[in-house]
């Protein structure tokens, strides 16, 4: 098993209450319950990779009948919730971590959903911490259809520029207002 963040690889052995955590990245991967029937366990897998590719109605149903196939699994139901708010995974390469997006606007708080509060019920309590942090990140999340900004105000005019003398020729700065005077010396550019 390989980290979804950094590509190191992840020993199972060193999951603490189902909470598999990067050494090298801090990313955190929630692992299925030893009870969850295969077919449950390859229902989130084919529901995960549906969430990454934003097939968001084909995720839901695949953590939704895997929910029904191992209904103490608490990652069915934070699948679901997922799914429902259009919750996709981003590379964030300056802090090496994977960033929640929403892929569009959906009504209410993460943390308030159904799904998300089942989830919270059926997890261990490492699970329950994880769980809290990635839904606080979701909640604050950027929405990706969001209305655009409002455009800011147009810079105010550059100054004139300041007088020459003789022998000297006139910069512009790359910040508005400013003029350099560079003297030149005969023979130079």
């Amino acid at each position: 098993m390989k980290c979804k963040n950094c590509g190191t690889e992840l020993d199972p052995a060193n999951a603490v209450e189902r909470l598999l955590t990067c050494e090298v990245c801090g990313t955190s991967v929630v692992l299925n319950r030893e009870s969850t029937n295969e077919e449950a366990v390859e229902l989130i897998a084919k529901g995960a990779k549906s969430l990454e590719i934003g097939e968001f109605d084909e995720a839901y149903e695949c953590y939704k009948l895997a929910s029904r196939k191992s209904s103490a699994e608490s990652e069915t139901y934070f699948g679901m919730a997922l799914a429902k708010f259009h919750v996709q995974f981003r590379k964030d390469v300056l802090r090496n971590c994977l960033q929640p997006v929403c892929r569009g606007a959906v009504p209410g708080r993460f943390q308030d959903s159904m799904d998300y509060q089942k989830a919270m019920l059926f997890a261990t309590p490492s699970v329950r911490k994880e769980y809290h942090r990635l839904a606080l990140e979701i909640d604050g999340a950027e929405v990706e259809d969001a209305p655009a900004p409002t455009p800011a105000p147009a810079p105010a005019p550059a100054a004139a520029p300041a007088a020459v003398a003789a022998g000297e020729t006139a910069v512009n700065s790359p910040m508005p207002g400013n003029v350099f005077k560079v003297e030149c010396k005969p023979g130079q550019a």
